[in-house]
């Protein structure tokens, strides 16, 4: 039976969609428009871009208070005060390395942003102390806590561009001297910390644990959190013309074993049963009460298949044909 895209999907791939248009944007803007530095000005209509157009997506799933509303204009405000300021957090002397440290500390800041964003929407689905955070049922968009973690994980891609960057320009611009590939480990061990441990955080509630998941997710991340060791290794045969490619390589390294990372706790973490029964796709806690599939809700005791939280509602053939299909499990 052909499956539409879920509502929530959709909007997962328009904020992977804003990767690029950013990034193309701030690069026409920083190419033709004068008056700032261009690279202030391409940072400074992306980083606009990128809040509006974040806003504009999550709206609908979003339950509207005016404690959510002065959080959202806080934290965009403090994402773009230092856009707007374009000033390093120190001065290295050199116009071009100080742009280019505005320039990181932009991507960082936004980073942060839409993960403090996506928190402050919808942090109670992630610890099922407020399940209240999805939209009125009225408006027929209702967020699910895997959608939650995975606008959470895109965020982490312009966090750590900009993490790496600030702290590569920071080490390399100390007193007490260090060399290229120290700063160039010490900037990628930082940022694969990060990227573990908020992985890690986001979805350690929805895995089941076993000793394959256990032992799978240790290898993983030791292999991460090992490969910045790769920007110290020396081609022994550099005289050949492989050694500038095993060199890069080398350098290179940390990003692959990062995708490997995503990739391989995917396949680990992942449902393997996505055509299972009905208790299963409702969601059945550990005491055995079924729950709500898209905010966890305890259903137990209600007289009709209707959460009185979110408003998700079914009726009992249709959850039969949904069981056969696997419809309830998608983010």
């Amino acid at each position: 039976m052909a499956r539409a895209m879920t509502d929530r999907c959709f909007r997962i791939v328009l904020l992977l969609a804003l990767m690029p248009l950013v990034s193309g944007a701030w690069a026409l803007v920083g190419s033709y428009v004068g008056g700032r530095s261009a690279w202030g000005s391409g940072s400074m209509v992306g980083s606009a871009l990128a809040l509006v157009s974040t806003i504009v997506i999550w709206h609908r799933c979003v339950r509207w208070t005016v404690p959510r509303l002065l959080s959202t204009a806080g934290i965009a405000l403090v994402a773009t005060g230092q856009v707007v300021l374009w000033h390093p957090v120190w001065t290295t002397g050199w116009r071009g390395t100080d742009e280019f440290l505005c320039t990181s500390q932009a991507l960082s800041g936004g980073g942060l942003a839409l993960g403090a964003l996506a928190l402050t929407w919808w942090g109670g689905l992630l610890t099922r102390c407020d399940p209240r955070h999805s939209a009125p049922p009225s408006r027929r968009v209702v967020m699910t806590p895997n959608a939650v973690r995975l606008a959470i994980g895109v965020a982490l891609l312009p966090l750590l561009s900009g993490l790496f960057f600030v702290e590569y320009l920071a080490l390399n611009e100390a007193p007490w001297g260090w060399a290229s590939r120290s700063c160039t480990w010490l900037s990628y061990e930082t940022c694969a910390v990060v990227a573990t441990a908020v992985w890690f955080l986001l979805w350690r509630r929805a895995v089941v644990w076993d000793s394959t998941r256990r032992l799978g997710s240790l290898g993983l991340a030791l292999l991460f959190l090992a490969s910045p060791l790769s920007v110290f290794w020396a081609y022994p045969f550099g005289a050949t013309g492989l050694g500038p490619l095993c060199e890069t390589l080398c350098l290179l390294s940390p990003l692959f074993t990062f995708a490997l990372w995503l990739a391989g706790t995917a396949w680990l973490w992942r449902d393997r049963q996505p055509h299972a029964l009905v208790g299963r796709l409702v969601g059945v806690g550990a005491e055995g009460a079924a729950r709500c599939p898209t905010c966890g809700y305890n259903l137990h005791g209600l007289r009709e298949v209707r959460c009185p939280e979110c408003g998700w509602a079914s009726t009992v053939d249709d959850i039969v044909q949904r069981s056969i299909v696997g419809t309830l499990a998608v983010p």
